[in-house]
C-alpha cells in the first residue's frame, strides 16, 4: 500500500494528528491462534483455526481485502507465539499493512501482548490492525480512538483475570483438595502430610494393579 502520512505536531512535539492518504489497497495478513487467553476457570480454552479464518475471510470479503498471509499458532500451547512473533517483525519491517484478528483474545498468549503491539508499535508506524468479534477496524478510527478502544479491552481482561483468581482462591478455602489444605496468607494449597500418606498409598495400590473392586 502506498501511504502519504502526514504528521503535525503541537509545540510540546507530541503528535497532535495523523492524517493517511491510501492511494491503493492495504497489504493484509491474518493472525489466529489455538488457545485462547480469554480468563476462565475452565483453564485453557481451545479455539478453531478453521472458524476464526473463516470469520475472518468473510471480514474482509465484506471490506474487500485479501489476505496476503497467515500466521497461526497452532499448538495447543497457551504459551506459544512463534507465529505472533514473526508477524511482529514482520509488521516492524513494514511487509504489510494490517493484520487481521478474530478477537484480542485470540492474539499472542496474552491479550495485553497484543494490545501493546497494536498501540505500542504497529499504529506509531501506520500498521493498521482489524478485529472481527468487535467489528473494529482502526484505519476507519482516529488514532486516539483506536488506542482508547485498545486500552479499554485492556481494563477489561485485567478486571476478568482479577476475577477469576479471586473465585479460584475462594473456591480452594471453601473445597480444600484431600490430601492439602489451605494456606490463606499465601493464597495457596499446600500438603497436609497425614492424609496426603493416604493418598500416596491409594496411588501405589492403583500402580501394583489394584482396583476398586480388589
Amino acid at each position: 500500500m502506498n501511504v502519504q502520512r502526514m504528521r503535525f505536531r503541537n509545540q510540546t512535539g507530541f503528535r497532535q494528528r495523523d492524517e493517511w492518504k491510501v492511494t491503493t489497497a492495504m497489504r493484509c495478513v491474518s493472525y489466529t491462534r489455538a488457545v485462547s487467553n480469554r480468563p476462565s476457570m475452565s483453564g485453557t480454552q481451545t479455539e478453531s483455526i478453521m472458524a476464526q479464518n473463516q470469520r475472518i475471510q468473510d471480514f474482509t470479503k465484506a471490506h474487500g481485502w485479501k489476505i496476503e498471509k497467515k500466521y497461526s499458532d497452532r499448538k495447543k500451547d497457551g504459551n506459544e507465539e512463534t507465529a505472533f512473533l514473526e508477524m511482529k517483525a514482520d509488521g516492524m519491517a513494514r511487509k504489510f499493512d494490517c493484520v487481521v484478528i478474530d478477537s484480542l483474545y485470540l492474539c499472542g498468549k496474552k491479550m495485553t501482548l497484543a494490545a501493546d503491539l497494536f498501540s505500542l508499535v504497529f499504529l506509531p508506524a501506520g500498521i493498521h490492525f482489524a478485529v472481527v468479534e468487535d467489528n473494529i477496524v482502526s484505519s476507519e478510527m482516529d488514532a486516539k480512538d483506536a488506542v482508547q478502544y485498545l486500552q479499554k479491552r485492556r481494563s477489561e481482561y485485567r478486571i476478568a483475570v482479577s476475577t477469576v483468581g479471586a473465585t479460584r482462591r475462594a473456591e480452594m478455602r471453601q473445597y480444600p483438595k484431600y490430601g492439602y489444605r489451605y494456606n490463606g496468607e499465601q493464597m495457596e494449597l499446600l500438603v497436609e502430610e497425614e492424609t496426603a500418606a493416604v493418598v500416596r498409598e491409594i496411588y501405589k495400590l492403583a500402580v501394583e494393579g489394584n482396583g476398586a473392586k480388589k
